[in-house]
């Protein structure tokens, strides 16, 4: 008598259940490590370029100032374009905009679905000294669609150095 192996087809189906049951719980938890994924991603772009404008300021020995950017050319105004990108570049007439025989450094576009914002400021200037220019303190805030159960936030001091923002520095920051 000739034995055959393999499975029935019950125990095709029942494998079918348990996967797919596995399947919709693991789903939900990898969608949040994405998204984790994407800000981190987001955080990390933007603390290289905060400290390449401050290094390449002290190593010039000028201004360099890094501005939020919707065309990749030029400082935007108004406030809440920092989730569209930045431009690093060296202002040496500290106009804080990009003019024609200044150095652009670095251009960076955003991860779409995030919002970054940063106050009322547009900009972050650094001294040939390494000290940021006044009024270049802040928080950045990052937010993605989850709201506040994912937000992260970036501080630069007064001196201009720049670091995370623990959970008790964005308590009173809300995304929007």
């Amino acid at each position: 008598m000739l034995k055959v192996k393999g499975f029935t087809l019950v125990e095709l189906l029942i494998m079918l259940v348990i996967i797919s049951i596995i399947i919709s719980i693991a789903t939900p938890s990898f969608a949040n490590m994405v998204a984790d994924n994407k800000l981190v991603t987001q955080y990390n772009r933007l603390v290289t370029a905060v400290s390449l404008t401050r290094s390449e300021a002290i190593k010039r020995g000028q201004r360099v100032t890094i501005c939020q950017s919707a065309d990749m050319q030029s400082c935007t105004k108004d406030s809440a374009n920092w989730h569209d990108g930045w431009v690093v570049f060296v202002d040496k007439n500290e106009d804080n905009k990009i003019d024609s025989n200044e150095s652009i450094l670095r251009i960076q576009q955003t991860i779409a679905g995030m919002n970054i914002s940063f106050g009322a400021r547009t900009r972050i200037a650094y001294h040939a000294n390494g000290f940021a220019v006044g009024g270049s303190n802040g928080t950045f805030l990052f937010c993605d669609h989850r709201g506040e159960a994912g937000k992260k936030g970036l501080i630069i001091s007064t001196s201009g150095r720049a670091r995370l923002a623990k959970e008790a520095d964005l308590s009173s920051k809300l995304c929007a």
